[in-house]
């Protein structure tokens, strides 16, 4: 049986010195989430990544983006 496993993926990007409306990457963060979530196979040929829930926070010129994703780890 396949499990799902759940991800966070956070960067903190910070504006370029030499360019407007451009980012660095600042910091990029990976956790995994405690909960695991069993799944009954259908097809195990292809591995399947949910679509990204997606936050924003401004923070100064700091901006935060967080991504959550649920993917097949068998």
């Amino acid at each position: 049986t396949p499990i799902m496993k759940r991800f966070v993926q956070t960067f903190v990007l910070a504006p370029a010195v030499d360019a407007k409306q451009k980012y660095y990457v600042h910091n990029d963060i990976f956790r995994y989430q405690d909960d695991t979530v069993w799944i009954p196979a259908i097809d195990n040929t292809s591995t399947k990544i949910s679509s990204p829930t997606t936050a924003y926070v401004n923070e100064g010129n700091l901006l935060l983006i967080s991504l959550k994703f649920l993917f097949n780890i068998e």
